[in-house]
């Protein structure tokens, strides 16, 4: 056209342009998409989607079984947002479940008049009221599950289907926390996969685990509903009164992503770390809460105690290593009330020996050796030296470990003092400041593995488990406390099973058998290669003796990765419905 009207000079700048643009490689976005993080995350949701088949099924199974479970949807529309109430909605007629009903409460003009008993009901709020209006709706509601949640939040395909399916029988369960998918402000995907209850990471980092829960309607109810005084943490406040008057019993995690919802500002919050002071006064503790910039709580109990402390280590191998050990202990360690054991297995070397003697000669007492008369196996070594120990609490310490901060004895004891509390272990580093472990996961790489391998000690790690305190099946006796009076009740390490490798896993495992959690700490770091036994005999009775623990590990998402260096996600699969409905 340009050429018809004898623009030729603008006509050959334009020709150029498409010749350029032309030369450009072209890229398929389905591709590049599925190449992305977010796009293997958004094929891993659609891989569990129902097809049309299975949703006859399960609704069919369902409506012989009245209807299942029903869900009632409080859905908080405080900004009046008509487009993300509509991402809501059609989320939610995207779904093939029909078993819930929505009340909106909205700060905006109402867009019909309806009432309780319409699927989708609206309730005209303000800032300063709609918390009593919950609470008031939750009373009367004949919903069996209740879900907090906020206009623009997206209801998955799965999410409420599978949960009706898991919730039918359900007896006893009184929370539920699912799995959901975090949209960051610049449009990308991550997934959220928490863990099965985890008491010390709740506590630690509600933003991302107190979000999005599927309350029993009676429970929620009869302890008082939503607190208004904390309207910036108003489920995690809920939550740990569900624990002040039930303990941890009934609170249940299924691993399926509810929602794709905003990603929460990870920021210091007033209302979570003043309701978690008064939870923590409830059980006895004057605590101090202070809030981290990344928007996790850390917990000083300020126990009263200083009880006395045994660190245990091992003489086995390298002098060298074991000057290291003792030196960094002597030089960094501000804690006093502590006795030091050194247990010899029938060493041979006359100037190791010598070494020894003089260093118990010269400890004023609270350097002790004690030497086996021959050589046995390292369960047996470290059983014989917790029976000479004199300290209410055992440090039991890797001869190659050693000691970075010097209030790694109080950090432990922060934890250990609490009556729930069998086991702490801490981060391992090595000299470059990277992390060589942080907890053990059962079943990774088909054995026992430490998590985060290879990260930078300061590196968040999925959900910030890098940088919290919480809960693990299992952590390393590269440093790890434990209280005598615990040990000794369990029975020490299992010397017939697990003589030389995975004692400390299976101790573990019979803390938790005997009611008691194992807290990892990021707090204390030991430097430590982070290496685990090569011992196929011993990992074999230990995945025998614990083979339910090794089907799921509790502090681990089923939906992650088994392979690699962890919480990565896993491969897509689709989900077992006829499993479900069997």
């Amino acid at each position: 056209q340009l050429l018809d009207m004898g623009e030729s000079a603008d006509a050959k700048i334009l020709t150029d342009w498409i010749a350029r643009l032309g030369s450009l490689p072209t890229y398929d976005s389905r591709q590049l998409l599925d190449s992305m993080p977010s796009g293997r995350l958004l094929n891993w949701l659609q891989a569990r989607q129902p097809n049309d088949t299975a949703v006859r099924k399960i609704n069919q199974h369902l409506a012989a079984n009245e209807g299942g479970p029903q869900f009632g949807i409080l859905l908080l529309d405080l900004e009046a947002d008509m487009d993300k109430l509509q991402v809501t909605f059609d989320s939610l007629m995207e779904s093939a479940l029909r078993a819930f009903k929505v009340v909106v409460f909205t700060t905006g003009d109402l867009p019909e008049v309806t009432t309780e008993q319409n699927t989708v009901h609206f309730v005209k709020v303000s800032a300063s009221n709609y918390v009593d209006r919950l609470n008031q709706i939750a009373q009367r509601s004949t919903s069996d599950w209740l879900l907090l949640a906020e206009a623009g939040d997206e209801f998955t395909a799965a999410g409420l289907l599978r949960a009706s399916l898991e919730l039918q029988n359900a007896e006893g369960c009184r929370a539920v926390a699912m799995d959901e998918i975090q949209r960051r402000s610049n449009g990308t995907l991550t997934e959220v996969f928490r863990p099965a209850f985890n008491l010390d990471l709740l506590q630690s980092l509600p933003a991302l685990t107190a979000r999005h829960w599927l309350i029993r309607r009676e429970v929620l109810v009869d302890v008082g509903g939503y607190a208004r005084e904390f309207s910036d943490a108003l489920e995690f406040d809920l939550l740990l009164r569900l624990i002040e008057t039930g303990g941890l019993a009934g609170l249940a995690h299924l691993a399926e992503p509810l929602l794709i919802t905003p990603a929460v500002d990870l920021a210091p919050n007033e209302h979570q770390r003043q309701t978690l002071v008064r939870h923590l006064a409830t059980r006895g503790y004057q605590a101090q809460v202070s809030a981290e910039a990344f928007g996790g709580l850390r917990i000083d109990y300020r126990h009263a105690a200083r009880p006395k402390v045994s660190i245990i280590v091992r003489s086995e191998g390298s002098q060298e290593q074991l000057q290291r050990c003792l030196v960094s202990v002597l030089q960094r360690t501000r804690y006093q009330n502590n006795e030091i054991i050194i247990a010899d297995n029938h060493s041979q070397s006359a100037d190791l020996l010598t070494w020894l003697d003089s260093l118990e000669q010269n400890g004023r007492g609270r350097i002790r050796l004690i030497k086996s008369e021959q050589r046995v196996s390292s369960s047996a070594l470290l059983n014989q030296a917790v029976a000479q120990a004199q300290g209410e609490y055992l440090i039991l310490l890797a001869a190659d470990a050693e000691v970075v901060n010097a209030n790694w004895i109080e950090v432990l004891l922060n934890q250990a003092q609490r009556p729930e509390v069998g086991v702490v272990g801490a981060k391992l580093v090595d000299r470059e400041g990277s992390v060589t472990g942080a907890g053990l996961i059962l079943g990774l790489n088909d054995g026992v593995a430490s998590a985060f391998i290879g990260e930078k000690k300061d590196a968040p790690g999925h959900m910030h488990r890098l940088l919290v305190e919480q809960n693990y099946s299992a952590v390393s006796d590269a440093c790890l406390m434990v209280r005598k009076e615990v040990f000794d009740a369990l029975g020490g390490f299992d010397e017939a099973h697990f003589e030389h490798a995975y004692a400390d896993v299976d101790l573990c495992l019979k803390v938790a058998d005997a009611g008691l959690l194992t807290v990892w700490t990021p707090q204390v770091q030991i430097a430590h290669p982070g290496t685990l036994p090569d011992h196929p005999q011993a990992a074999a009775a230990l995945r025998d003796k614990w083979q339910s623990r090794f089907e799921q590990d509790s502090a681990y998402n089923q939906n992650l990765a088994l392979t690699g260096k962890g919480f990565t996600l896993g491969d897509a699969s689709s989900v077992n419905w006829a499993q479900l409905l069997a």
